[in-house]
């Protein structure tokens, strides 16, 4: 074990944030206390990563990100040491489980939080994250029990994730960071497995929401709605206008009826 130096320039590193005693094979070991396994004592949520730029290809952690009430630092030194392509890997207990509010636990995660990273708002956290985050996965840890027992009930295991308590007790995410700005927003698969080992299978599909678009696409999409907008008067215009004329013609019908009958009397 070593204390982090100012800067250690290697070429695609795999590293393990907040890895305690129980660093991933192959992973470089982060934690701030000392322990078996940890190769840098440092406080990721405030030091600069010991790690050139763009040098990382991989990032792990296993229930790290609960422990750390505010992860920006963390998200911007990723994005500075990840070079393009890079894949994270990251687990925390499922927002909806008694283990998510264990003591110690400050921080909560669902897919939700990851989705608002890498889909719905992915513009707006840009700055924040270095890149564009790809969620191509989220994986659902659910015991084989559990499943039966869900199932027994009649409901699906993918309602039974969202809307029940102790369904997932925990849950993995799989990213990938990109450089370029303009590629398209991806929806993540949906898998669960009894455990991280074994055998992943997939969640039923669900109606899938509007991507959002770069800045560029969506001034695309408010001039095109402009237009329309402007076609749709016009034609409420000429609606009118051929109201008017109807209406004058309907008039001039009734002054010509009231006329010849003044003639006839």
């Amino acid at each position: 074990m070593t204390t982090a130096p100012d800067h250690v320039r290697l070429p695609d590193l795999r590293l393990d944030l907040g890895c305690g005693g129980s660093k991933k094979a192959g992973c470089i070991g982060l934690d701030s206390v000392a322990a078996p396994g940890v190769d840098h004592v440092i406080d990721l949520t405030h030091e600069r990563w010991p790690f050139a730029d763009e040098s990382v290809e991989y990032a792990f952690s296993s229930h790290f990100f609960e422990h750390i009430p505010e992860p920006n630092h963390v998200f911007m030194e990723l994005g500075r040491v990840a070079r393009n392509g890079a894949r994270f890997e990251f687990w925390t207990p499922y927002t909806f489980t008694e283990e998510g509010f264990f003591y110690g636990h400050v921080a909560h995660f669902s897919e939700r939080l990851w989705l608002e990273f890498c889909f719905y708002h992915r513009d707006a956290f840009v700055p924040l994250l270095g890149g564009r985050w790809l969620l191509h996965a989220v994986t659902y840890i659910v015991p084989d029990p559990t499943v039966q027992s869900i199932r027994q009930q009649g409901f699906s295991l993918n309602f039974a994730i969202r809307h029940f308590k102790d369904v997932a007790i925990e849950f993995g995410v799989e990213i990938e960071f990109r450089r370029e700005l303009e590629l398209p927003a991806v929806l993540p698969q949906r898998y669960y497995a009894p455990n991280r080992e074994a055998p992943r299978s997939l969640l039923a599909a669900e109606p899938q929401p509007m991507a959002p678009s770069s800045t560029s696409d969506l001034q695309a999409m408010v001039r095109q709605l402009e237009t329309t907008i402007e076609q749709k008067n016009s034609h409420i215009r000429q609606l009118e206008q051929l109201i008017g004329r109807l209406e004058a013609g309907r008039v001039m019908r009734l002054l010509r009826w009231a006329g010849q009958r003044r003639s006839r009397s």
